[in-house]
C-alpha cells in the first residue's frame, strides 16, 4: 500500500509534555516496538490489544503493529475491568499493551518500547487487510466490534486532506481516544501530512493544552467546544475546528467563528471510518470524497462508498454493513438542503410515539438549543398512563423554569412535543456524548423525586 510515510528526520513528530519528540526518534521506538512483536512469531490477521491514555509506547506499537498486519484493537481505559476482560475475549488478542494493566493477562503483555535501530518507516501491508477493530454501540444496547481496512483509513483521511488543509508545521491536537474511530482517524490524517500529533497531557485543561502547546487544529464536540470558550482567552493560535458527534448551539458556534476560528461542522460514524460529511455553512456540510450519500424514501440516511467499513467482526468472521442493494442504512434520519448540505434530524430508534404522534428528541433538542440560556439539552420519553410515552428534557443552562422553556418552544413544537418536564443535567459524563437509554432509564426515577418534592 502506498502511504508516502515521513521520513526519519529531526522535524517534530509528537509533542508531549510540551517537549518535541521527532520523526527520526519516533522511528527508532516503531523500530524496537516491531522487533518485540516479532519475537512472538505473530502472523498478520493476529490481534494487538492497546489499552490506555495516549502515550508514545501506543503509538509505537500501533504503527509497528500495522507494519506486521496485525489488527489493532484499542479498548477504552476507563471501562470496568470485568468489561475490558469480556470484550478481550472477544477478539482473543494474541499480544498486549496496558502498561497499567494486572499482572499475567491472558495474552502476552508487551513492555515499552525502547530504541531500536534507526530505521526509515516501513511500508503498510496490503490495502484490504484490517486495520484495527473498533467496538461501538448496537442498536440493542450491547456493543458490537466494526473491522476497519488500511483501505478505509487511508480513504477517508485523503478525504479529509483538502477540507483541513493540514500541512507539516501545523499541531494537531490528539483530542479522541484512540478506542474512538475519530481518533484513529486522527493518527492516519498525522501520517499523511507530517504534521506535529499533539498528546494530551493530564492535569491540563483543553484551554491550557491549546494556549501552552499552540494548537492549530481541533476536533471536538459540542461540550468541550463550549468550555475551551469559557476558558480560553481570545483566538490563540487555533485555526480549524471539526465539530461533530451531535448538533452544536447555533449562538456557540456565533462565538467561535467570531474569535477567527474556522469551524467545521461534520457527520460520521464507526461505520463509515469517521467523517462522512463536513463544510463550513449549511448544516452538516457535503459528503467527502470517496462518500456517498442518499436519503431513503422513509428519511433514513443511507451510505457507501471507499470508507464503508469491511465489515462485523463476529468470532472471527466478517458480516457485511451493506444491503443487497449496496448501502448502508444508518439509522440516522436527515435530508438534503436545496444546496446539498446535509441535515440530520435524529435517530430512528430514538423516535417514540406519543399518543399516537411520532416525536423525534432530536427535533426538541434543536429548537431548546436555540434558547440563549440553553447550553446543553437531551430529549427522552418516559412512561405516560394516558399518552403511553411523554417527553422529558435534561438541560444544562439558566435557571430555567418549565414554563420558561414551554414558553419558547410553542414559538416552534406542537403541543404534543412539548416537554412534560425539565431535569438537571446530569455530572460531568465520561465518554463524548450521553448514552441516551442510559438516561431515559434515568429519567424516570429524577422525575419521581423532583415531583415528590415539588419541584415540577
Amino acid at each position: 500500500m502506498l502511504l508516502p510515510l515521513p521520513p526519519a528526520t529531526s522535524a517534530p513528530a509528537l509533542l508531549i509534555g510540551g517537549k518535541p519528540l521527532s520523526w527520526a526518534v519516533l522511528w527508532q521506538q516503531v523500530a524496537s516496538a516491531h522487533q518485540q512483536l516479532q519475537r512472538l512469531r505473530l502472523e498478520p490477521g493476529d490481534r494487538l490489544l492497546l489499552i490506555g491514555a495516549a502515550n508514545v509506547g501506543q503509538i509505537a506499537y500501533l504503527l509497528a503493529g500495522w507494519q506486521l498486519g496485525l489488527i489493532a484493537v484499542p479498548l477504552n481505559p476507563r471501562l470496568p475491568h470485568p468489561e475490558l476482560y469480556r470484550r478481550t475475549a472477544l477478539v482473543a488478542p494474541s499480544a498486549g499493551f496496558w502498561p497499567s494493566g494486572p499482572p499475567n493477562p491472558p495474552w502476552t503483555n508487551l513492555p515499552p518500547p525502547g530504541h531500536g535501530l534507526g530505521i526509515e518507516p516501513l511500508p503498510w501491508p496490503e490495502a484490504e487487510l484490517l486495520a484495527d477493530l473498533v467496538f461501538t454501540s448496537g442498536s440493542g444496547g450491547a456493543p458490537r466490534i466494526v473491522a476497519h481496512s488500511f483501505a478505509n483509513h487511508w480513504h477517508s483521511a485523503q478525504g479529509m486532506a483538502a477540507l483541513l488543509k493540514l500541512e507539516a508545521h501545523h499541531r494537531y491536537l490528539l483530542s479522541l481516544p484512540l478506542a474512538h474511530v475519530g481518533g484513529l482517524a486522527l493518527i492516519w490524517r498525522w501520517l499523511l501530512s507530517g504534521c506535529t500529533l499533539v498528546l494530551p497531557q493530564a492535569g491540563l485543561s483543553l484551554a491550557e493544552q491549546v494556549a501552552r502547546d499552540q494548537i492549530s487544529h481541533l476536533s471536538l464536540v459540542a461540550a468541550q467546544l463550549e468550555r475551551l470558550l469559557a476558558e480560553l482567552a481570545g483566538r490563540a493560535t487555533l485555526e480549524t475546528l471539526l465539530l461533530g458527534g451531535g448538533p452544536v448551539p447555533p449562538a456557540l458556534l456565533a462565538v467561535a467563528r467570531g474569535r477567527g476560528w474556522r469551524c467545521l461542522m461534520s457527520y460520521g460514524l464507526t461505520e463509515m471510518t469517521a467523517t462522512v460529511t463536513a463544510g463550513e455553512q449549511g448544516g452538516c456540510g457535503k459528503p467527502l470524497p470517496g462518500r456517498e450519500l442518499m436519503i431513503s424514501a422513509g428519511g433514513e440516511i443511507l451510505l457507501r462508498g471507499t470508507t464503508l467499513a469491511a465489515g462485523i467482526w463476529q468470532q472471527g468472521a466478517l458480516l457485511p454493513l451493506a444491503g443487497n442493494d449496496g448501502w448502508y442504512a444508518s439509522g440516522d434520519l436527515g435530508h438534503l438542503d436545496p444546496w446539498g448540505n446535509l441535515q440530520v434530524t435524529g435517530r430512528r430508534d430514538a423516535q417514540f410515539v406519543s399518543g399516537g404522534e411520532n416525536i423525534q428528541p432530536e427535533r426538541i433538542e434543536a429548537v431548546l438549543l436555540a434558547h440563549p440560556g440553553i447550553r446543553r439539552a437531551l430529549v427522552v420519553g418516559v412512561p405516560h398512563p394516558h399518552w403511553g410515552m411523554r417527553p422529558v428534557a435534561y438541560l444544562d443552562g439558566d435557571d430555567l423554569t418549565l414554563t420558561d422553556v414551554r414558553t419558547f418552544a410553542a414559538q416552534h413544537l406542537a403541543r404534543y412535543e412539548m416537554p412534560d418536564a425539565i431535569l438537571p443535567w446530569p455530572p460531568q459524563q465520561n465518554g463524548l456524548k450521553p448514552d441516551r437509554r442510559q438516561w431515559q432509564q434515568q429519567a424516570s426515577v429524577l422525575l419521581a423525586d423532583l415531583l415528590a418534592n415539588g419541584k415540577q
